[in-house]
């Protein structure tokens, strides 16, 4: 089934009133969207037939990336009454009404902002940034087009899982890499541009005060306990980022030729998942070898590619949790070498 616009917007934008509603009205509505936004989506994959088609691109495709990305900004408010108001339902669904909100900004949130640091308009990049910025992804911003779209699969790029590396050893090793290169980087342009190198460049600050905006309203609108959620809301979103970060490179490497060079990324050097209910809530992220092929694309006409993991992209991010299992089950796929 040809999957346009309208279904996109539907799957992302339809969990958005019941996250509110758990966060000033009921928790159990809150309870209710985490459910679907796991199990039901996760439940979704295992059902519906594989979808291998490729949609068309229209001028909405931006406009929705960008209305997602921006989704942060009210759904952390939210996060902050949630924690700070006395809604109904209990502390266990409000528990739960917060990590659906870190969920859907772990997938579908950072999705969004993730395709917008590749938008061709300038405004556009600079939402994704800014978005990446509030969720404490902000090295993201500056390795993913400059880092990992050039260097994946190749030890150059701390964003891709090493064969046999757990996701618990690969957390700090790539969100502490990736802010060392963003880092860097900031520090090369600003004596390039005669300035001198700082410790601490514009940038990098940037990154840490947009980070630290997010705890600071929750303590401002509901005391420390608000402060608290919200910091763990926005963990929870940069756990998932990252886990999904992990998955879809992992274990694969471009063959070092005679010469030293790398061989060019190729299809083969990407893991993808032609799931339904997963490519519409995370924008055809799924679609991650053509996402690299075509990374300016609308990303309704990124097409399937081979290699395939072995589950759902969502059944997927709960196995990397338990290390011993996902080996077990990536080892079936994983080639033998390097290709190239």
């Amino acid at each position: 089934m040809q999957r346009g616009i309208r279904h996109f917007a539907t799957a992302t934008l339809l969990p958005l009133p019941a996250l509110a509603a758990g966060a000033v009205i009921d928790a159990r509505w809150g309870l209710g969207a985490l459910a679907a936004l796991t199990l039901g989506v996760a439940g979704l994959d295992a059902v519906m037939p594989r979808d291998r088609a490729q949609g068309a691109g229209t001028a909405a495709d931006g406009a929705l990336l960008i209305l997602l990305a921006l989704m942060p900004l009210p759904l952390l408010a939210l996060a902050a009454c949630a924690a700070g108001l006395p809604v109904a339902g209990g502390a266990p669904a409000r528990a739960g009404a917060l990590a659906a909100i870190g969920v859907w900004l772990g997938t579908t949130g950072s999705a969004a902002a993730l395709a917008l640091l590749h938008a061709r308009a300038p405004g556009a990049r600079a939402v994704g940034r800014f978005a990446l910025r509030l969720l404490a992804l902000g090295p993201l911003a500056v390795t993913d087009p400059a880092v990992h779209h050039r260097f994946a699969a190749t030890s150059r790029d701390p964003t891709t899982a090493r064969r046999g590396e757990s996701l618990y050893a690969y957390l700090p090793r790539a969100w502490g890499g990736a802010f060392r290169l963003a880092r860097h980087g900031a520090r090369t342009r600003r004596r390039a541009a005669g300035h001198g190198g700082g410790r601490v460049t514009g940038p990098v600050l940037a990154d840490l005060a947009l980070a630290a905006c997010p705890p600071a309203l929750g303590v401002a609108l509901g005391g420390p306990a608000a402060g608290a959620a919200i910091c763990g809301v926005v963990g929870l979103a940069l756990l998932l980022t990252l886990t999904r970060a992990y998955m879809q490179h992992y274990g694969l490497r471009r063959e070092t030729r005679p010469d030293g060079r790398m061989a060019p990324l190729a299809a083969w050097h990407a893991w993808n998942a032609p799931h339904w209910a997963s490519g519409l809530m995370l924008l055809n992220a799924t679609r991650h070898s053509d996402l690299h092929a075509h990374p300016g694309a609308p990303f309704t006409t990124l097409r399937d590619s081979a290699p395939v993991l072995p589950r759902g992209p969502y059944v997927m991010i709960a196995l990397a949790f338990l290390p011993p299992v996902w080996h077990r089950v990536m080892a079936r796929r994983l080639p033998s070498e390097e290709t190239g």
